[in-house]
């Protein structure tokens, strides 16, 4: 797991393994350094500084924040699971209620 982990981290850009003699040693890179300085999860800083990138930073911090809300803002009702999925399928048919990510771009 931790092995996954760090295999992620590395194909993401996140740090760059350095080799003294028979050492290795992994040392974050700029770009980790800045992923592990925001207060999100790796996932999601990634995504938000991809956003970043390309102009799209307040929707990426909206989307984030609809993703990260219990219940839903708009289209969920607490406690209402059946209407819930009824009420979205109304407006979009084509998205799946079990699916968070579609379901958030539907909030927004």
């Amino acid at each position: 797991m931790v092995r996954q982990a760090v295999d992620y981290l590395k194909s993401i850009g996140a740090y760059a393994e350095i080799t003294h003699g028979r050492k290795t040693k992994l040392v974050p890179t700029d770009y980790g350094k800045l992923l592990s300085a925001l207060p999100f999860a790796v996932a999601d800083s990634r995504t938000i500084l991809l956003a970043a990138q390309h102009s799209y930073l307040h929707e990426a911090l909206a989307l984030w924040r609809i993703l990260h809300r219990r219940p839903y803002p708009i289209v969920h009702h607490f406690g209402a699971n059946e209407k819930n999925e009824k009420t979205l399928q109304m407006y979009y048919s084509n998205v799946d209620p079990k699916d968070p990510k579609p379901v958030a771009l539907a909030n927004l």
